[in-house]
């Protein structure tokens, strides 16, 4: 969950799947977030169940219904995320905003939030990654729905991954276009100072006090 100043808020959610029901257990949670936010998705499902919108054979089945709404609120994340680095991509290009050190700052924000997420999906990922791997442990009716969120996981992962290397070059150029005004602002410096040293030392000469003695 997204939070000020580019925090990022983990919501932990476990479940335990029996043979004829499905538990879940929300927490420990930040005082700052709502309690609502982190029942979105198990209320969203439950909303689904009783409209027979969405009909599960077994609670194995279920559980995927879950775990597929939270990867798609981290892609809608990722998306927000993409939204911003081209409009920072944009600012750079462009030069526009004029505070370039607020949209340097706004850079490491969503370069933040970008890695965090990508700890999460990737944690996920391989929670799957293993599940599926085990399949002694696992119904027949769940494997395909653990290989999916496997790979639901992944896509969100790669797709982090690239925008966080892309905000990586923004940086850099913003880094490099800095350093090459500041270079030329020291060479400018420079050859002001190499031409007012020799008039400096000759306004020092001639103004020195002279001491002439007449005996």
């Amino acid at each position: 969950e997204p939070g000020d100043a580019g925090q990022i808020h983990l919501l932990e959610l476990d479940y335990f799947v029996g043979h004829r029901s499905l538990v879940t257990v929300h927490g420990p949670l930040n005082p700052d977030v709502p309690i609502e936010n982190a029942l979105r998705e198990t209320r969203a499902v439950a909303k689904r169940l009783l409209d027979r919108r969405l009909s599960p054979a077994s609670p194995a089945e279920l559980s995927p219904a879950i775990v597929s709404a939270l990867a798609a609120r981290m892609e809608t994340f990722v998306a927000e995320l993409t939204r911003k680095v081209a409009g920072l991509e944009r600012r750079v290009m462009r030069r526009e905003g004029g505070d370039f050190e607020e949209a340097l700052e706004e850079m490491f924000r969503v370069r933040h939030e970008l890695l965090a997420l990508r700890t999460m999906t990737s944690a996920c990922r391989e929670l799957y990654a293993r599940m599926s791997a085990l399949r002694r442990f696992l119904p027949p009716e769940a494997q395909p729905f653990i290989e999916d969120l496997t790979d639901h996981f992944e896509r969100v992962r790669s797709v982090c991954d690239s925008e966080r290397e892309f905000l990586q070059g923004v940086v850099d150029l913003y880094q490099s276009r800095t350093s090459v005004k500041m270079n030329i602002a020291m060479e400018r410096l420079a050859l002001m100072s190499a031409v007012m040293l020799p008039l400096t030392l000759l306004a020092g000469i001639y103004g020195m006090n002279v001491i002439v003695n007449d005996n």
